[in-house]
């Protein structure tokens, strides 16, 4: 495991290094920064570009992704998209529509959220508040700590329950 993430490592610093060089080399007006904590850009409007420890994470006015550790969270206008396998994801729901589709994960949705999906086996979602929960897959847990959301299951040994960890 310490070779792979000392090649990671490796392989991370040219990168951020020549994103940093393409990145000078493309207009004024932008935001640039270069530190030890990594390399992130802007232009006027807020949208960049972002690599540091965590990942990599691009965003502009019609939503962004990141790709982390925990996974891949990719927000499109009023959706929000989580990929995980095995780790924990918390976002904010802000309105918004959310697709879940993972594996033994946690997820933790504060805030309100409009349509929640999710798909995948053993994992557990924490909702503070939602129109509508639709499950589809497998032993899947989904905790509301508001009003009981309308919910539609197609799956096989879910469960949904009030509680949880979200807040919102």
């Amino acid at each position: 495991m310490a070779d792979v993430e000392g090649e990671l490592m490796r392989m991370r610093r040219p990168a951020m290094v020549a994103i940093a060089g393409v990145i000078a080399l493309t207009g004024a007006g932008c935001g640039l920064s270069v530190n030890e904590d990594g390399v992130s850009y802007s232009d006027e409007d807020g949208s960049g570009v972002k690599v540091d420890q965590d990942g990599v994470s691009a965003e502009n006015s019609d939503g962004g992704v990141s790709v982390g550790e925990d996974g891949v969270d990719v927000e499109v206008g009023d959706t929000v998209n989580i990929t995980s396998t095995g780790e924990t994801t918390v976002d904010d729901c802000a309105g918004r529509m959310v697709n879940v589709a993972s594996s033994d994960a946690t997820v933790v949705l504060n805030g309100a959220c409009g349509a929640v999906n999710v798909s995948g086996s053993g994992t557990t979602v924490h909702l503070a508040a939602a129109d509508s929960v639709t499950l589809a897959g497998s032993d899947l847990t989904v905790y509301h700590s508001g009003e009981k959301p309308n919910v539609v299951d197609i799956g096989s040994g879910n469960e949904i329950t009030s509680g949880g960890d979200a807040t919102g």
